[in-house]
């Protein structure tokens, strides 16, 4: 606990110091600042939600498999965990359209094909264990991050612009994370069933008689 409090005072102590942004804009939520109504960016919201329960069911994922010796799993879920929080990242603080752009120039399609080969190659390479998995979770989440981005580069016309596209991808990621929790709640159970029985209080006392 003292570790991850010297690392949280030491992140608000350099908030604190900075004076290239005002602290209360990095301390208020973004509808206050910008002096927007209460629920500004709630799909958003839930959209990040949903990314951040999935990256830490996918890291627990990865500590369980580590414990249990099953290394394979440990590196398949631990590298998509990785993906995962990058995606998290990528929509909390738009990276792919704001900060990558800016930084790096060009088009924000750049980070979306980096992170899209990523997730290629890695459902490759981590094919046997994904089928272990309730694939077919995956499949639903790719099918809603491949029309959000269709409906990105081809625009429906209208609000359904928006409602199409960012629709599908919190379709996307309630998908993924429903494919990460019910992961790790498939490891708890082969786990608690592997692991040896307990005896009983009886038993216990039986055993503690007879070794006397």
């Amino acid at each position: 606990m003292a570790f991850v409090w010297s690392l949280g005072l030491l992140g608000l102590a350099t908030v604190a110091a900075q004076e290239t942004v005002p602290v209360e804009d990095l301390f208020l939520d973004a509808s206050v600042v910008g002096g927007g109504h209460w629920y500004a960016g709630l799909v958003t919201s839930f959209a990040v939600m949903g990314w951040t329960i999935a990256a830490v069911s996918l890291g627990f994922c990865c500590l369980a498999s580590r414990m249990s010796g099953r290394q394979n799993a440990a590196l398949a879920t631990g590298s998509i965990g990785l993906i995962v929080t990058l995606l998290l990242f990528d929509d909390l603080f738009l990276l792919h359209t704001n900060v990558v752009p800016k930084v790096l120039g060009g088009s924000k399609w750049l980070l979306i094909g980096l992170e899209a080969i990523a997730i290629l190659v890695w459902s490759i390479r981590w094919k046997s264990e994904i089928i272990r998995t309730r694939w077919e979770l995956l499949l639903a989440a790719a099918a809603g991050f491949g029309a959000s981005l269709v409906f990105d580069r081809f625009p429906v016309g209208g609000d359904w612009t928006l409602v199409a596209e960012d629709g599908a991808k919190v379709l996307g990621v309630f998908a993924l994370a429903t494919w990460a929790v019910s992961t790790a709640a498939d490891l708890i159970g082969s786990m608690v069933r592997r692991a040896p029985a307990s005896p009983s209080p009886v038993e216990s006392e039986e055993l503690a008689h007879s070794s006397q």
